[in-house]
């Protein structure tokens, strides 16, 4: 299981769950859609919400992805890319 973190500072949001890798794991989009369904604060960037990905920084342990909306809310998203037990860290 890996780990994901949502962060939503003007809404005071910190969330911290456990998820499945997607099946494919080359595609950011997957990523982003699986730690939807387990946290639905994330914003949907797919449909006109306001919402765009603004930067995504993509390194051998982890994914960030930095939203922004079009009024200038920012809130991230950072997901393990390597599973919590090979890492060996307690969740």
């Amino acid at each position: 299981m890996n780990r994901i973190q949502f962060s939503f500072p003007p809404r005071k949001l910190d969330i911290r769950k456990l998820m499945a890798p997607p099946k494919d794991i080359t595609n950011v989009e997957k990523w982003i859609r699986s730690a939807r369904k387990l946290i639905p604060q994330i914003p949907d960037v797919t449909s006109h919400t306001g919402w765009y990905i603004h930067d995504e920084l993509i390194d051998g342990k982890y994914i960030t992805i930095l939203f922004q909306s079009t009024t200038g809310e920012r809130c991230t998203l950072v997901m393990c890319r390597k599973s919590a037990m090979e890492m060996g860290d307690k969740y």
